[in-house]
């Protein structure tokens, strides 16, 4: 399926869910005001604020794209990561680093992270061939996975 396509069809869902809503607020609003407040949804501006904290709500905007990044990020990780640092980020002792806690993962810059994907270090090979993009979807999800509570990254910063 395209990339596209999915926004596509799930923006239409939610335009629809928003008629819906926007219709029965109306007339929730007519029934209890006795038809006088119904002019208040009316006019464009409102509409378009009350739709737009709609769409905060109904999981669309930055939230809905972080959680499609970190779902992004889990996947790549599964496929190129998990063999060594293991599903659960707890690595092997000895041979392989724990992702979970880790405190270059947890550093609040995400630099020293980023140089060690992009670089590689020790028998760690580097993942440079990889695009910025995939790379930051990684790194963000090993930032946040597992108890860490870092910040994102971005493709920008992996360059």
């Amino acid at each position: 399926m395209h990339a596209g396509h999915g926004r596509a069809s799930s923006a239409l869902e939610v335009k629809g869910r928003f008629r819906r809503l926007r219709v029965a607020l109306r007339e929730r609003v007519a029934s209890e005001s006795g038809g006088e407040a119904v002019h208040v949804l009316a006019t464009p501006c409102r509409a378009t604020i009350l739709l737009s904290a709609l769409a905060v709500i109904a999981g669309c905007g930055p939230a809905a794209e972080s959680r499609e990044r970190l779902t992004r990020g889990h996947d790549l990780y599964t496929t190129y990561c998990s063999r060594c640092h293991q599903p659960d980020g707890q690595g092997y002792a000895q041979v392989f680093p724990n992702l979970a806690g880790n405190p270059i993962v947890k550093n609040r810059s995400p630099e020293p992270v980023i140089e060690i994907v992009t670089r590689g270090r020790a028998d760690m090979p580097s993942f440079s061939e990889h695009r910025p993009d995939e790379l930051a979807d990684i790194i963000t999800y090993i930032r946040h996975a597992w108890g860490n509570d870092a910040s994102a990254v971005t493709p920008a910063e992996v360059k």
